[in-house]
């Protein structure tokens, strides 16, 4: 259970597990201790069920995004409210440009998993359990931006504070330092 939450996130009971709810306010955001996932293969999986979409802003779901930023796993309201993944590299530029699958379905529980592998150079999005894309990058430059950051953070964009923030719950946060096959994927899934 998380200690740090802010402004109106709190655990609710809701079809019948305890889940964080995020607001959707400004400044309504939850916190975890940053993880050493810079220079290694990592997967990060969790449950949401989005309450409302964002209007013309992108809402972080689970990330290190603020200078120098790492890593986000988002909502982007500039591809039709779909699931995306950014990576930035040690020389501060996008390694894993945006890249989207799956419009969020609101007030439907959806599982979204992200995984990085340092050897095949790809980062592969999974929504439910299934691949919804993935993208390779060509750059000898694998490691993620090297920061002080003590936190990650969900449901805040930390760098633009002043937008609204992801309306919506979220349940059984992994975060494993090895690049989950699709098989793996599933599996947690199924059992979270």
């Amino acid at each position: 259970e998380l200690k740090s939450l802010y402004n109106g996130a709190s655990y609710k009971s809701t079809d019948g597990r305890k889940v964080l709810y995020l607001s959707g306010a400004q400044h309504s955001y939850a916190e975890t201790p940053a993880l050493p996932i810079r220079v290694v293969s990592f997967s990060i999986m969790c449950w949401i069920k989005v309450l409302s979409l964002p209007s013309d802003h992108p809402v972080n779901i689970y990330s290190d995004w603020s200078a120098p930023h790492q890593f986000r796993i988002f909502i982007s309201s500039r591809a039709h409210h779909s699931i995306c993944a950014n990576l930035r590299n040690s020389r501060r530029r996008e390694m894993l440009d945006s890249f989207c699958c799956w419009k969020i379905i609101p007030n439907r529980w959806m599982h979204v998993a992200f995984t990085w592998s340092r050897d095949r150079k790809e980062g592969v999005l999974f929504i439910d359990g299934i691949i919804g894309g993935s993208r390779r990058v060509s750059s000898a430059l694998l490691d993620l931006n090297e920061n002080d950051h003590t936190v990650f953070d969900i449901g805040l964009k930390r760098d633009d504070m002043n937008k609204p923030t992801f309306d919506g719950y979220m349940r059984d946060l992994l975060v494993v330092d090895k690049a989950l096959s699709g098989d793996e994927v599933k599996y947690m899934k199924d059992i979270l």
